[in-house]
């Protein structure tokens, strides 16, 4: 078992207790500890000039409960938080307690909840548990603690009257001291998270059935749509068709109408034929203009050929001239050397000389000779390079003539085809001109109008059979009202599945409604544990009263007091006060021990305030039996007037705490 164990509690400015903080350090007091009070404020003991009313006992309970819940131990719903602040300082009310490794802080004006969780018991920032808001921090308390305010009050406060116990509370307070002491609140709230849901999940149902109902109208109106489109489509095809029906049998009227015209008339066949060989003739007339072009092009390809060919035959036979020139110069220089050499070879010793004038000897002559005649070889030589050239240049000069004299011919041929085609032309003209001169007769601008009106209606037929192949006006309209129902259905979809999977919650949190309800696993624990607390109680009664009244709460908690050994059932209301103290006494004992067994953790304190008012001393005797029982496990603090009880315990281990008031605040007196 896990003990909470309270170590220490302080309050400063809280309701009697002044500035000069009270502290109580419960790790020092022994497992039985008398409170007692003395007020010098109010003359009543002639000894010592006080008495003990209103001297502040009781709002050590007060402080100790309101340290922990902010509550005080009684009227808690009549005494707010104005009031616990000591009304001479008005302000700076502060609690402490401390337990295990946490540390409770709360204050008034200004107003705060602090906690705080330490092992060396260094309570500092490190070590603050404090949530944002003080509900918040109050939650974390309690679920350290295991007990809520009702549960913590119903089994380690136990006050001179009976109106905080369990048998005094409402149903809703008993139902709460119930569920925190078998740990049943979880449950509860489990039900009430698993109503929520299946409310959540039924409106969330309702909502996606809405919202399938309108998009399955919305479905139905677009597939409506989509028929009207569909028939006003196919109207409009048949439209169509009917114009094109209507133009075809037009253009079959105009037909039959042109084909009686042609028959029964002459003059239009005269007519025809001419405009028939018009457009014949300049069909012809165009075929030879063009060919007239393409002569007069080559005529005048062959023209800048011939001026071509002419100007380079000039150019070579302007080569030849001086090279003629030349080669006769070379012919004259070759005869004048051959007749030198001959004269040379002619000449006798003792003549003459017709250069020198000296007489001509052999032997002189001899060397002149020589040079003449190398001079008659390079001569020579010249001469055939210039008639090599010569000929080559006449050679040239031939072959361009022999094609000139092909340009020529091309001319001539060309010309006369050019002549020709333009003769032709002249000619075909005039045969048009001649043909143009025959007129039209008035049946032929009939049938024009005719050939014009069914040229307009096939021209239209075309138009209509383009026109129905291609898109209608209402496929767009179709088309997106076909994707919207796709939509649609893909969200309709979406929502019954949506949908589904919520009635498969819904059937989920049904059982789990039923699991978590009274009738599921809350009866199954109390089940398990009535059978405890009722013989629990049964022993706390044998302790208490002997036994002659016993207690049995049915799977209600709704309790049964049977007088012993007479059997007699006995109203709770009909007991005496002192029967009703006890009764509650031992329920608390045994709620105490129902926590213990079933949670794991019991608090390490009890307070007993003023519990044996008009008791009898077999009352004491039975109080002070059950003070040395709690005290084997729990520090017991007992608030008395009752003098034997009070010497009931002192003569057993116990000490005394002594509170005193004087001048309007309260305070722990001096040992």
């Amino acid at each position: 078992m896990q003990k909470i164990h309270f170590k220490k509690l302080i309050a400063q400015n809280f309701i009697c207790f002044g500035q000069e903080a009270v502290i109580i350090d419960f790790e020092s007091c022994k497992n039985i500890t008398m409170i007692k009070g003395r007020n010098f404020d109010t003359i009543c003991d002639i000894e010592d000039n006080s008495s003990s009313n209103g001297s502040g006992k009781s709002s050590i309970l007060d402080a100790f409960i309101y340290a922990l819940f902010g509550k005080t131990v009684k009227n808690p719903k009549k005494i707010g938080a104005k009031d616990v602040i000591n009304n001479i300082i008005g302000k700076k009310m502060i609690v402490e307690i401390y337990f295990d490794d946490y540390k409770v802080q709360r204050t008034r004006k200004p107003d705060g909840l602090k906690l705080w969780k330490s092992t060396d018991g260094k309570f500092d920032d490190a070590s603050e548990l404090t949530r944002g808001e003080m509900r918040q921090t109050q939650s974390l308390i309690e679920s350290i603690l295991g007990f809520n305010y009702e549960t913590m009050k119903s089994i380690c406060v136990f006050t001179d009257n009976n109106s905080d116990s369990y048998l005094e509370a409402t149903a809703q307070d008993r139902r709460s001291i119930i569920e925190n002491l078998l740990g049943l609140e979880k449950y509860r709230k489990f039900h009430e998270k698993t109503k929520e849901f299946i409310k959540q999940n039924k409106q969330e149902i309702e909502g996606q059935n809405i919202e399938i109902n309108t998009k399955l109208t919305v479905q139905s109106t677009h597939s409506n749509n989509i028929s009207v489109y569909e028939n006003n489509k196919k109207q409009w095809e048949n439209q169509i068709q009917n114009d094109i029906n209507k133009y075809e049998l037009e253009i079959t009227m105009h037909e039959n109408q042109m084909e009686n015209l042609i028959s029964e008339n002459k003059e239009l066949e005269i007519y025809n034929n001419s405009q028939n060989q018009i457009v014949l003739k300049e069909k012809e007339v165009e075929q030879l203009k063009i060919k007239i072009k393409k002569h007069e092009d080559i005529e005048s390809k062959i023209q800048v050929k011939a001026k071509e060919l002419l100007t380079i035959i000039q150019n070579k036979k302007d080569e030849l001239s001086p090279l003629n020139n030349e080669n006769n110069l070379v012919k004259n220089s070759i005869k004048i050397v051959e007749n030198t050499i001959l004269k040379i070879d002619n000449l006798s010793d003792g003549v003459d000389c017709d250069y020198c004038f000296n007489k001509v000897s052999h032997s002189n002559c001899s060397n002149i000779r020589l040079s003449k005649v190398e001079e008659l070889e390079g001569l020579n030589i010249q001469l055939q390079q210039n008639i090599k050239n010569s000929d080559e240049i006449k050679s040239s000069i031939q072959a361009k003539l022999t094609e000139y004299k092909g340009v020529e011919e091309l001319h001539k041929r060309n010309s006369n085809e050019l002549k020709n085609s333009k003769d032709l032309v002249e000619k075909n003209e005039k045969h048009i001109s001649e043909l143009r001169k025959i007129e039209k007769p008035e049946v032929a601008i009939l049938i024009d109008k005719v050939k014009n009106k069914t040229s307009l209606l096939k021209s239209m037929i075309i138009e209509k059979k383009v026109e129905v192949k291609g898109k209608s006006p209402y496929c767009d309209l179709i088309s997106k009202a076909k994707n919207m129902i796709s939509d649609i259905k893909e969200k309709i979809n979406s929502c019954s599945v949506l949908a589904d999977n919520l009635k498969n919650k819904v059937k989920l949190y049904d059982f789990w409604l039923e699991a978590f309800s009274e009738k599921g696993i809350r009866r199954f624990i109390i089940d398990q544990i009535l059978p405890i607390l009722n013989k629990t109680i049964v022993e706390m009664l044998e302790i208490l009263i002997e036994g002659k009244l016993t207690l049995v709460f049915d799977n209600e908690f709704n309790e049964t007091i049977t007088k012993f050994p007479d059997g007699i059932e006995m109203p709770y209301d009909l007991l005496s006060n002192g029967q009703k103290r006890r009764i509650n006494l031992a329920l608390s004992q045994a709620f105490a021990y129902v926590r213990q067994l079933n949670v794991g953790n019991y608090p390490s304190i009890m307070f007993l305030d003023e519990i044996s008012i008009n008791m009898d001393s077999q009352g004491n005797q039975a109080i002070h039996h059950l003070i040395r029982t709690i005290s084997k496990e729990k520090q017991v603090f007992v608030t008395t007037h009752d003098q034997e009880l009070q010497g009931l315990l002192t003569g057993f281990d116990s000490e005394t705490i002594v509170v005193e008031m004087k001048d309007g605040f309260s305070k722990i007196a001096q040992k």
